[in-house]
């Protein structure tokens, strides 16, 4: 695994350079033709890299989205971003919980990944189901806030004020306060 990691920051790397490398030139110089195409043939050959070494390593990315390891997650957030994986179901609902209970950062990804691509619409059921499975989870202060935040966001309104009602339901005095925070919103 960790080889695959380097090898596609390695490929990530090189492509990165090349972006700054022409940001650079082009605030210089303004954009010409010749670097356009030297920055497209990098592009080209960061996907003809990738896709080689996705090729290379025989495992199910479905795994790597549920990996603990948070830079192997981003990785294959990555890598859908770049259209470089093929969406499941089964992607799509960790996507939606990546975006729920993921790291600051995994959370703003997936999200984008989501919104952008107009996936909400799509996976209404995918979202219910993932939001129910955190519902058989314990559930703590910053589980409650993300999911009240994910629905907030959604502007799922009916599934926002049920998420709202259970946190006023709640023994917890942080879930209560925040639950009765959101009530005021509403």
């Amino acid at each position: 695994m960790s080889n695959f990691i380097d090898d596609f920051f390695e490929a990530e790397d090189e492509l990165n350079e090349n972006t700054r490398f022409l940001i650079d030139k082009s605030h210089q110089n303004g954009l010409t033709w010749p670097m356009y195409e030297k920055h497209e043939k990098a592009l080209n050959k960061y996907f003809y890299k990738v896709k080689k070494i996705i090729s290379s390593h025989d495992f199910d990315f479905y795994t790597l989205l549920r990996s603990k390891d948070a830079e192997v997650r981003m990785v294959a957030l990555k890598l859908i971003k770049d259209g470089l994986l093929d969406v499941s179901s089964s992607v799509m609902k960790e996507l939606f919980m990546i975006s729920i209970t993921g790291n600051d950062e995994e959370k703003l990804l997936a999200f984008s990944l989501i919104s952008l691509r107009n996936w909400l619409e799509d996976y209404v059921e995918n979202i219910q189901e993932v939001v129910s499975e955190l519902y058989n989870e314990p559930m703590d202060y910053y589980l409650f806030e993300s999911v009240a935040n994910f629905l907030f966001i959604l502007k799922d309104k009916n599934m926002f004020i049920k998420h709202v009602q259970m946190g006023l339901a709640n023994n917890d005095e942080d879930i209560l306060e925040l639950a009765n925070e959101y009530m005021e919103k509403l």
